[in-house]
This record gives C-alpha cells, structure tokens and sequence, in this order.
C-alpha cells in the first residue's frame, strides 16, 4: 500500500471517528456506533473505539455486542481495570453470572492489592465528578 493510501486511510478513519463522537455527543447513539463499525472494519486497532463502541451498545441493548466490544479492547490495553466493571455489567444483562462473578472476583483482587489508587477509593469518590460516574464518557481520538 503505499503512503497516499494510508494517507486517505487515516483520512477516513479520523472522519469516521470524529462523526462518532460528534453523533453521540448529539444522543444519536446508534450512528455513532455505526461509524465506530465502519472505522474498526477498516482498522481495527483503535483502542478507544472500542472502548467508545463498548459503551454506546448497552445504552441501545445491543449487550452481546457490547461485551464483544469490551473483550477486545481489554486484549488490546490488558492492564486497563476501568473495562471490567463494564465487563461485568454486560455479563449481568446477558445472564451469565458465571463470567460475571469471575469478573467481579478479579476486579476485587485487584483493588484488595492495591493495583491502582483510583481502583482502591472509596465508590462516593468515583462519583463525585461532574455527570457521575456511571454516565457514559467518551474517550481519545486518533
């Protein structure tokens, strides 16, 4: 390939992402994941989509496609413990308590080791940021 198309590549994947966030921004949820659909068919490895399209799809209860979401992203950034919670969440409203439980027992591993500071406060500190922490948060960009 040469370096014009990749050039017209990246062109096409910031359009793409940049219109997700901006759909979403709008409410317009369900094409801003189309677009995160678009963006991670032609490349796939963009973190932030899918952490972006992890969050978008359970909020249109699209939550198979949301886990599948998340376990990508979490084999792309293995270290990032912020997906887990969503991990768990996604398990919850697909049933499977099993992984769910697993999830949860790592992510308790985890704050009892003091893996990370933010992991280890106490839950009134993660809410107390504008919009709450349970809100969805649009992340990065290209």
């Amino acid at each position: 390939m040469s370096s014009q198309s990749n050039e017209g590549s990246d062109e096409v994947l910031e359009r793409l992402y940049m219109g997700a966030m901006a759909a979403a921004k709008g409410g317009r949820l369900e094409e801003a994941a189309g677009m995160l659909d678009q963006m991670l068919a032609i490349d796939p490895n963009f973190p932030d989509a899918w952490w972006n399209l992890g969050t978008f799809r359970p909020q249109l209860g699209q939550h198979g496609p949301a886990l599948s979401a998340w376990d990508i992203f979490r084999a792309m950034v293995p270290d990032d413990w912020l997906a887990r919670p969503k991990v768990i969440q996604a398990c919850q409203a697909l049933g499977d308590m099993a992984r769910r439980d697993r999830e949860r027992d790592g992510l308790l591993a985890l704050r009892r080791a003091g893996a990370d500071p933010a992991l280890s406060a106490e839950p009134r500190d993660l809410v107390a940021e504008e919009g709450g922490f349970f809100e969805f948060e649009i992340v990065g960009g290209l």
